[in-house]
Parts: structure tokens; C-alpha cells; sequence
């Protein structure tokens, strides 16, 4: 499931809202039950960067984080594509180096 896209402005804003989204869910979530747990729910952040801060959670992100984690389900805030393919591939138990392979191969065939 996926729960963000695009850029967002304060009309759009409040469509989602009149559509029924909820602030501070997560932006993905994988509904794969494993190892004892429901889900998998996905943060994505914003990497740090030279001169810059990494992204953090809204405090309504970290209600809905510790609403996962009571009912069962694993919460991971990701600030980049490496750690993603590292929380994912370590909830389906996974080797990751494979795939973290192929997305730095495809990365600096662009550069």
C-alpha cells in the first residue's frame, strides 16, 4: 500500500483529509504477515546531507508508530533507498546485499 505522493500543497491537503486520510500514517505499508507480526509499516525520510538534517517523524507519526507496534506490527523509519531495501529484506528475512548491488550499479552507471 502506498499513502504518499507528489508534492503537497495545502489544497491537496485537504483533499486527502476530505477523502479520509489520516495524518501521521505511514508513507508504505507491506500487509506480508512474518515472523510473528502483521505488517511492516515504512517511514521514508529524507537522507542526511551535507549542511542539511535528516527528515524526523511529526508527533502524529509517532502516535501512529507506537498504535503498529502495540497491535503487532513492525515500524521502521527509513532515511534513504539503502536503509529501505535493509528493513524490508530484514522483515522477509532476506539477503539484501543483492539488491543494495544492483541499485549502487544502476546509481553510478548514471553519474
Amino acid at each position: 500500500m502506498l499513502f504518499r505522493s507528489g508534492v503537497r500543497t495545502k489544497k491537496s491537503g485537504a483533499m486527502r483529509k476530505y477523502e479520509g486520510a489520516i495524518a501521521g500514517v505511514a508513507d508504505l505499508i507491506l500487509l506480508f504477515p512474518r515472523g510473528g507480526k502483521s505488517s511492516l509499516c515504512i517511514e521514508m525520510k529524507t537522507p542526511r546531507v551535507k549542511g542539511k538534517r535528516a527528515g524526523t517523524q511529526s508527533d502524529g507519526q509517532k502516535e501512529w508508530q507506537a498504535l503498529v507496534e502495540k497491535y503487532g506490527s513492525v515500524y521502521v523509519v527509513c532515511h534513504g533507498l539503502i536503509e529501505f531495501i535493509n528493513s524490508v529484506c530484514g522483515y522477509l528475512k532476506a539477503d539484501p546485499q543483492p539488491y543494495i548491488n544492483n541499485v549502487l550499479r544502476n546509481y553510478y552507471k548514471l553519474i
